[in-house]
């Protein structure tokens, strides 16, 4: 793991509070952008004038398989994939320094493959291994020369981008629990909760072009079927008849919507928190 010293706090202005020692985690500008509603405008911004930290710029006109990223070169991809990281968070109401770690994670997941891609001669373009520690970390390196960040949230933001690739299958097919096992210790191992590598996964492969995806929520269940993990996980406070009184006929969402809760209640939610993320995530009933 490639540890950075931490930069030093600069001097305030008289009568100026400057951001909390938990806030200057991220350096400020990148933190601007992790907490901007639409993360791709500043970053635009920043590319035309001319001020957009190395390597980000190199991102553009990377290629990727038009079949899987209609929405063209990495660069897009990433701005694509940060967007839908903030709208995440908003939408589940994830805290500050979750926001911040999440929408980080999205702006650099995939930086490797500035050094991965290539383009064979029947025009196949791959990325191996882009997602690898010696692949990303001394890109993101690079990174934290302009915009550093703590140790803490790059031991982070390095398991995040290891793991943002689960095999194609586990995406697609409800994984076993020796594999969810797995990429739950991973997780643990650097002290990042599951929610927050299922909504970057979600943000990444909804970043295409292709509309709303969700593929770790298949896991939710296997999770709490875990041995240990069950007896973990507080009672969710929504029940049957909630969802019921929300209008929601028992069937496949109804299901959905009972696991999300559970993930909620998980983190710590209440119950009036829960139902009020879950009418948002309904929108407003048919007229």
């Amino acid at each position: 793991m490639i540890r950075l010293s931490f930069f030093p706090p600069s001097p305030l202005p008289n009568g100026w509070v400057g951001p909390t020692m938990e806030e200057m985690d991220i350096h400020p500008d990148l933190l601007a952008i992790c907490r901007a509603d639409r993360p791709s405008e500043p970053l635009c911004a920043r590319l035309a004038q001319g001020t957009l930290p190395a390597p980000l710029p190199r991102l553009q006109g990377i290629p990727q398989p038009a079949d899987k990223h209609p929405e063209g070169d990495v660069w897009n991809h990433t701005l694509q994939v940060a967007d839908q990281a903030a709208r995440l968070a908003r939408r589940e109401g994830l805290p500050p320094d979750e926001t911040d770690l999440l929408v980080l994670t999205a702006l650099v997941h995939d930086l490797g493959k500035i050094t991965a891609t290539t383009v064979g001669a029947d025009g196949r373009v791959r990325s191996w291994r882009h997602e690898a520690p010696e692949v990303f970390l001394p890109l993101f390196a690079q990174l934290q020369e302009t915009w550093p960040v703590s140790p803490a949230i790059a031991e982070k933001v390095a398991t995040l981008v290891e793991l943002h690739l689960p095999n194609a299958r586990l995406q697609e097919e409800v994984p076993s629990s020796r594999e969810v096992r797995r990429f739950l210790r991973r997780l643990d191992e650097a002290g990042v909760p599951f929610h927050l590598a299922r909504w970057l996964v979600a943000a990444d492969v909804s970043g295409r072009d292709r509309g709303e995806a969700d593929p770790l929520a298949a896991w939710l269940p296997v999770i709490a079927d875990l041995p240990g993990k069950a007896a973990a996980r507080p009672a969710c406070p929504i029940t049957g008849r909630d969802l019921v009184a929300l209008g929601v006929p028992p069937g496949p969402r109804f299901r959905e919507l009972l696991a999300l809760a559970a993930d909620q209640a998980a983190q710590g939610w209440d119950h009036d928190r829960i139902l009020t993320a879950l009418r948002a995530r309904m929108g407003p009933p048919p007229a």
